[in-house]
């Protein structure tokens, strides 16, 4: 509510928010239940990323994540989010950076999107719907999150139009940050992976574990369309090397079980201290 305060009242003075703004107000106002370690310009442009965020339950159970902050623009009624976006001299894209990141440091990566209300995404046109309301006209998804392996897919499938694509696939944060809420199993992305994640994901969860099992979620309907061609594939004519070539790297996403420990600086090989926290040298969280 506090960013949506923030996003209506630019507009209507005529301006235009930004990233940084708006994640700042979102993090003040969400603070002690997310807590924050903010990247350095250096950082950044190396790692692709604007935050490390942890969403830390009542219990202390965490949830670490890797975060870069996107508006949802529009150009000439061309909606997009510049999920594409390299630094000069760098021929990386800011979305590769973030992914490689995330696997180095073993957390997952997501984009926090700033969408506006649904009169700033009035000439949004996208023909899905959410429990029969268009895309474009719910009024919670001012502020969403997106796997970055779902930003990537999209890019893959149709560039130009994947900013309303992972629009789209992104979960509102109000859906997720309830700490009384809970979500629903997710059992098809369970079976073959260790019982401990397997567990996880059968489970109804709340908090942080709500977070991890919703952003997994694009993801699975995802894996399901893409595995759901293996078979045809493999009769059509022999393969050689990896089938799955074009599947993006899930290492870091599916680590990233919510654990019982207190938020930390990235592990991995990562730069930031953990002075910067403000808070004593912990344990760490497991991945």
């Amino acid at each position: 509510m506090a960013v949506d305060r923030l996003m209506e009242g630019m507009l209507d003075a005529g301006g235009m928010f930004r990233e940084v703004a708006a994640t700042q107000v979102l993090l003040c106002t969400a603070h002690p239940r997310i807590r924050f370690v903010e990247f350095t310009a250096d950082e950044e442009k190396e790692d692709g990323a604007d935050w490390l965020w942890w969403w830390v339950d009542r219990d202390g159970t965490s949830y670490e994540l890797l975060v870069q902050a996107k508006i949802l623009k529009v150009h000439s009624k061309r909606w997009s989010i510049d999920f594409t976006y390299k630094t000069r001299g760098d021929d990386r894209t800011q979305l590769s950076k973030l992914i490689k990141a995330a696997n180095r440091f073993h957390v997952p990566a997501a984009y926090v999107l700033y969408c506006g209300d649904s009169q700033y995404r009035s000439t949004l046109r996208c023909d899905r719907t959410h429990d029969d309301i268009p895309c474009k006209e719910r009024d919670w998804v001012g502020v969403s999150t997106v796997s970055a392996l779902v930003a990537e897919t999209a890019v893959g499938l149709d560039s130009r139009n994947s900013g309303v694509m992972a629009f789209h696939d992104a979960v509102p944060l109000e859906d997720i940050a309830s700490p009384d809420r809970l979500d629903e199993p997710i059992v098809p992305l369970a079976r073959g992976l260790d019982e401990g994640l397997a567990r996880f994901l059968r489970q109804p969860q709340r908090g942080s574990r709500r977070v991890a099992k919703e952003l997994l979620r694009p993801v699975q309907r995802i894996r399901n369309g893409q595995f759901a061609g293996a078979a045809v594939m493999e009769r059509a004519a022999p393969v050689t090397g990896a089938l799955f070539e074009s599947v993006p790297n899930d290492c870091a996403l599916l680590r990233a079980v919510p654990r019982a420990h207190a938020p930390r600086a990235a592990g991995g090989g990562s730069r930031l201290r953990t002075r910067r926290l403000g808070r004593p040298e912990s344990s760490g969280m497991a991945h």
